[in-house]
């Protein structure tokens, strides 16, 4: 940041700051926190904590989708596990991020027992285009021995 001094009426000094990264355009921001967030998630952090365009920009539905949340513990998926990373996987959820909506639903099916929900949300991750999503939906409605075919073929 550039700092500007000026005087004020009583002879102190008056310190403006102005934001350079102000003159590139906002879509690129935009961009470059999605980079950032499909490459680490703690870097998206530390980017969102640094100043207010970037926690604006951190903001936009396009980051959250395309975030990385794979290195997340499955613990974080749990609702009781703390409200900051909730927050930040509902919000993958909502978006939709395919790789949050495969480890909630694998959570919904395994940790929490919600068969029909669970499947439903791993099937919703891999039409959304997550190969690992792809490949276990298929595997737990053969092996879950689900008689709906219309759900297999999709």
């Amino acid at each position: 940041m550039h700092t500007i001094g000026t005087r004020g009426k009583n002879g102190h000094a008056i310190s403006r700051t102005h934001c350079p990264f102000k003159t590139i355009p906002f879509d690129i921001w935009v961009s470059i926190a999605t980079r950032v967030a499909s490459s680490l998630i703690q870097d998206l952090f530390n980017m969102q904590a640094t100043c207010r365009l970037f926690a604006t920009v951190c903001s936009f539905d396009a980051v959250y989708m395309h975030a990385l949340v794979s290195e997340l513990p499955v613990a974080c998926l749990l609702h009781h596990s703390g409200r900051a990373a909730m927050g930040f996987l509902s919000r993958c959820t909502t978006v939709p991020n395919p790789a949050a909506l495969l480890r909630l639903g694998m959570v919904a099916l395994f940790w929490l027992g919600h068969r029909r929900g669970g499947i439903q949300t791993v099937t919703e991750a891999a039409e959304l285009g997550d190969v690992e999503a792809c490949y276990l939906s298929v595997m737990l409605l053969l092996s879950l021995d689900v008689k709906d075919d219309d759900e297999i073929r999709r």
